[in-house]
C-alpha cells in the first residue's frame, strides 16, 4: 500500500527530470538534476 495520492503517483510518469537536494555540514544546499524512469505497475524508478 501507498502512502501517496493517485496524483503523486501519476507526476512521475509525466517527467523525466528531478531533484536531488542535500545539505552540507554547514547547513548549505546542495542541489543537482537528476534522471529517472518510473514504472508505474511497480511503482518504482531508475536510472
Amino acid at each position: 500500500m501507498s502512502g501517496l495520492t493517485e496524483i503523486e503517483i501519476e507526476y512521475p510518469g509525466d517527467q523525466c527530470l528531478g531533484r536531488l537536494a542535500t545539505v552540507n555540514a554547514s547547513g548549505r544546499p546542495h542541489v543537482v538534476p537528476v534522471g529517472f524512469l518510473y514504472s508505474p505497475d511497480a511503482r518504482t524508478g531508475a536510472r
